[in-house]
């Protein structure tokens, strides 16, 4: 038997190993896997059509994993792949930003230099099809995926441009493209002594691009008197790049969190001095923000070393150990638990996390599990037509209308009664169904959704954020707090609600 037909078999071995390794003695081990065998090859000879072996097996492994906890799982070799490059810090692609409006598959901007910028790729453009596969029918991560590939490999696409009414084709061969986990870095609008960072994610590099941005900070004019870490849906990530982030603002010898497992326990603590061990901080959380996320922001928490604002985190506080497996896969398997430095478990029950799965915005009263902020203050919520006009990509249709038509918006523009004559034709000519009061309800927040979207495109994505926090809550909340704090003198903040309660 070749290699090839023996793969499946080898997965499914995997399979039977784990489901009974730790359970089934003696003779019901052996009668187990005589089962799963049987199924096996009965489905492999006799099913009615050609079965993919390879995606039986994967479909099997799925379930075993699923099985044991919401937060272990099976990644085939794509999956994998995906996970390694983002952990990397890098991929192979040709660096170009998409979003699904509907069901098109829109370009927002192409990264500088990139292959897709150098064949003049342009925002707004439609993306109908990868390697001949429609798009209108894959999900964005599909879509991601498909775009992405190994180095000097070629991916065709086709391309709708509504300017012109044409489509384009295009070969485009993947290069490495940088991956950064930082997703804006600026001086807090509101206030410049404050900075303000937004990691999105946690991965190798994160470390590296914090500290840069923090002395960078220090550098400039007077130096920075306060930060904002928002780590509002951030789901995690690597676990070594998170301890190290907290490091940058714990003295020495402080606890940052404690894993327990099944047969060991260590607990991590802070080991740097980098010089931002007394800088006030405040951290944004929201029910995104889960696993390394929420270890970070417990770990300033419970330390007193910085003030958490915003909403309940997830609930995860376990720890997955990746377990490479044959055939270029691989399993996460939950190995131990995260606890915060005040001894808190930061996971809610599997039972809650099944009930609350469909519904995140509202989780039962009794989930224990998450970081429970210091100073709660609600998500803003778009209103419904408004978030209408958002999925179906008005905003960003008008934005691109105006753009191509030479407007040049400064930063400090509001959009004026010209301007919002302008919209609402733009509104009827792509057959918006809408009222008078419509209009009249969501008028400022129509505004302020024209203009982010403009400084976006003719400025950059940097100048359209700064515009977000002038009108964010859980931002404006923070600044007010380390104002007061700069006032004190930089005090430690007093005694939080904790983690998990």
């Amino acid at each position: 038997m070749n290699l090839k037909s023996r793969r499946p078999q080898v997965f499914f071995l995997i399979l039977v190993l784990a489901c009974f390794r730790c359970s089934s003695p003696g003779q019901r081990w052996s009668r187990e896997k005589d089962r799963f065998t049987e199924i096996y090859q009965q489905v492999k000879t006799d099913y009615f059509q050609t079965v993919d072996l390879n995606q039986l097996t994967y479909a099997a492994l799925d379930s075993l994993m699923e099985s044991l906890d919401p937060h272990s799982y099976f990644l085939d070799p794509l999956s994998l792949r995906s996970l390694m490059e983002d952990q990397n810090g890098e991929f192979y692609g040709i660096g170009i930003r998409v979003t699904k409006y509907g069901r098109r598959l829109t370009v927002i901007s192409a990264l500088a230099q990139s292959p897709a910028a150098r064949m003049g790729i342009l925002p707004g453009d439609v993306i109908v099809e990868i390697d001949q596969q429609e798009t209108d029918r894959l999900t964005l991560t599909e879509a991601m995926k498909l775009m992405r590939g190994d180095r000097d490999t070629v991916v065709s696409i086709k391309i709708y441009r509504a300017a012109g009414d044409r489509y384009f084709y295009f070969s485009l061969r993947r290069v490495k493209i940088p991956l950064t986990t930082v997703a804006y870095h600026l001086r807090h609008p509101l206030d410049r002594r404050i900075g303000y960072i937004a990691i999105q994610t946690f991965g190798n590099t994160t470390p590296k691009e914090v500290l840069d941005i923090l002395r960078d900070f220090q550098r400039k004019g007077k130096g920075m008197s306060a930060l904002i870490l928002d780590l509002r849906n951030n789901a995690g990530g690597s676990l070594p790049a998170c301890v190290t982030v907290a490091d940058f603002f714990l003295p020495p010898g402080r606890e940052v969190v404690t894993v327990r497992g099944r047969h060991s326990q260590r607990t991590l603590l802070a080991r740097r001095d980098d010089g931002f061990e007394t800088l006030p901080v405040a951290v944004l959380i929201n029910y995104g923000s889960a696993s390394a996320s929420e270890i970070l922001a417990a770990a300033l928490q419970d330390n007193r070393r910085g003030v958490v604002i915003g909403e309940r985190s997830f609930g995860k506080g376990l720890v997955e150990t990746i377990y490479r497996l044959p055939g270029d896969s691989a399993m996460a398997l939950t190995t131990a638990q995260y606890y915060t430095p005040g001894g808190k478990s930061l996971q809610k029950s599997f039972a809650l996390y099944r009930r609350t799965a469909e519904h995140p915005k509202t989780p039962p009263s009794e989930n224990r599990g998450g970081v429970i902020p210091d100073i709660p203050v609600p998500e803003g919520e778009y209103p419904e037509f408004v978030s209408r006009l958002i999925t179906r990509g008005i905003f960003f249709g008008f934005s691109r209308q105006l753009l191509a038509g030479g407007f040049q918006p400064p930063p400090d523009f509001l959009p004026g009664p010209d301007l919002m004559k302008q919209f609402v034709d733009y509104l009827k000519n792509r057959e918006v169904i809408f009222t008078s009061r419509d209009l009249a309800e969501n008028r400022l927040e129509i505004r302020r959704e024209i203009k982010r979207d403009l400084l976006y495109h003719h400025h950059s994505p940097a100048e359209a954020w700064r515009f977000f926090l002038t009108r964010d809550p859980a931002s404006m909340e923070a600044v007010k707090y380390l104002k007061q704090q700069l006032s004190k003198g930089g005090k430690e903040p007093a005694e939080g609600t904790g983690a998990g309660k």
